[in-house]
Order: C-alpha cells, then structure tokens, then sequence
C-alpha cells in the first residue's frame, strides 16, 4: 500500500521554526533558511538516534525542541548581524562571523552558555521528574490502559 507519513514532514516543518525562533529578530533572511534547513537536518538525525538507543519518544518532541531550539541558540550566536543586533536591541553586538568591535567571540559564547544552562536546567528538572513518576508508578502506562492501545504501532500514515 502506498502511503504517506505525515509525522516527519510536519516535524521538519517545526524544527525549522523552532530553529530559527531564537535569531528571528538578528539574522539576514538567507541565513534564516539555511538555520532552518540545518534544523530539519537535525531533526531527522536527533530522531534516528533516538530509535537507535530504544528511548521512547512517540511525538519526536525531543528532536524538535531540544536538538533544534539548542542548534538555533547556538546559531544565533553565528549569524546575528550587526545591523540586525542594532535595529532590535541597539547594542553593538553581533555573531561570531561578523565583526564589530570584537563582540562576536563574546555573543557566541554567551549563547552557548545560554544553551547549555537551558540543557541543565530542563534536563535536571526533567530527571527528577521521571524518577519521582516512575517511583510512584506513574511513568508507564498500567496494564490494563496499555491493552487499548494493543491494536496501534504508533503510525500516522495516510493512504494515497
């Protein structure tokens, strides 16, 4: 049967979104695409990992806002320009590819500081989360639930 699977198109649709949502206001629309295009990337090979190592992830919302929302934190910290970083912030700041007046090492690492406290923040939180659910056997559907959903594999594929 031919088929089409919705999930990763609108998937890549989103990781593109998301990926360039950090640097809307500062980076020059080429650049803003290939940030996108780059998050799609992303996207699909963040998924594939996590299929590769059994981590469950039904919606892939994993790939779309961690791989990606970090991917455009970081990009941001690129390809901001310094007319765009003056236009929206007024302040002399720019991307690591540009110059002006040395503040492009300084953005990007300020960035990547930025993504990397966002990544322990969400991730501690997260962890004790799920410890406390599973503690509590709330972390997997019961059994009785998980039987109503015997007959699903997870596929939002559309006939053509």
């Amino acid at each position: 049967d031919p088929y089409l699977d919705l999930a990763p198109t609108n998937n890549g649709i989103l990781a593109g979104l998301v990926s360039i949502t950090a640097g809307c206001a500062v980076v020059d629309v080429g650049y803003a695409a290939f940030i996108g295009v780059i998050g799609g990337l992303l996207c699909n090979g963040f998924s594939a990992l996590l299929l590769k190592f059994h981590i469950d992830d039904v919606v892939d919302a994993s790939p779309v806002h961690f791989a990606c929302g970090t991917w455009g934190t970081i990009a941001a910290g690129l390809f901001a320009t310094p007319s765009n970083v003056k236009m929206s912030y007024d302040t002399g700041s720019c991307g690591l590819f540009y110059k002006c007046n040395g503040n492009g090492p300084k953005q990007f690492a300020a960035n990547l500081v930025v993504a990397l406290a966002v990544i322990a923040w969400a991730g501690g939180i997260s962890i004790i989360m799920f410890l406390i659910l599973k503690k509590v056997n709330l972390l997997r559907v019961n059994r009785e639930n998980r039987s109503c959903w015997a007959g699903y594999n997870g596929s939002r594929r559309i006939s053509v």
